[in-house]
């Protein structure tokens, strides 16, 4: 929702009363999901990464990059689909930004007991998530 200012008290408190009023509350189900991935256990609500008994918590930008190439999972996800998936304004980032977190990622997955070759860059294409170890 945009407010213009000012902003008049009593439109904000209706405004947030009907904003809340829309959201789901989470069932129990809901709560407990993760999402497996070769070794690794992601939970998509808190982005804490699971692996042989070591748990990480990703940042934002490495949460959203992984969920892509979870989900495009043995495809080539390109260097503006990544852009797109992890960042609010694209226009402002350059495909160097994308290599360094594609880096970070590597080092992270690597330290919870994966491999960095989890991770495939193709020159010219994007990169990859291997669909099997």
């Amino acid at each position: 929702d945009y407010i213009v200012k000012p902003i008049d008290s009593t439109e904000l408190l209706l405004r947030t009363k009907s904003l809340l009023s829309r959201i789901k509350p989470l069932s129990g189900d809901d709560v407990h999901t993760s999402i497996t991935f070769l070794n690794f256990h992601l939970n998509p609500e808190s982005r804490i990464l699971r692996c042989q008994n070591k748990v990480l918590e990703l940042g934002h930008a490495e949460h959203q990059l992984l969920l892509l190439m979870i989900g495009q999972q043995g495809n080539i996800c390109s260097k503006q689909q990544m852009i797109n998936a992890v960042y609010r304004s694209p226009e402002t980032v350059s495909s160097r930004t994308i290599d360094k977190l594609v880096s970070r990622l590597r080092k992270k997955l690597s330290s919870v007991g994966g491999n960095a070759e989890y991770i495939i860059t193709q020159r010219g294409k994007g990169c990859l998530l291997v669909s099997q170890i």
